[in-house]
């Protein structure tokens, strides 16, 4: 999936279409595989992961595993932030951050 954006149009579908099949034999564990790419800088790939999710049998399983991958990188964000505001805290108040030894 990583490498779809790397491919032409044509390419894309069939790659698409194919695991849009396999997917829908799969267990709902199949799109914890695919959910993270939901987040990718790449439309192209968003947009083949949404289509591989919706053809999987059971929607509301699909929905509920996308709101928990969401709800982790929201917290994991939140958290880096707060961390980098003490860090810059710290170096506006003159405290070294790095270890001197």
């Amino acid at each position: 999936m990583q490498h779809l954006p790397n491919v032409g149009y044509s390419v894309q579908q069939m790659l698409i279409d194919a695991l849009t099949k396999a997917a829908a034999t799969q267990p709902p564990q199949f799109a914890d595989q695919l959910l993270p790419l939901v987040a990718s800088g790449d439309a192209a790939t968003r947009t083949a992961v949404m289509k591989i999710l919706l053809g999987m049998p059971s929607s509301s399983e699909m929905v509920k595993r996308y709101v928990a991958v969401n709800d982790v990188e929201s917290l994991t964000a939140d958290f880096s932030r707060k961390v980098w505001q003490k860090i810059t805290i710290l170096d506006v108040a003159g405290f070294s951050t790095g270890s001197d030894g």
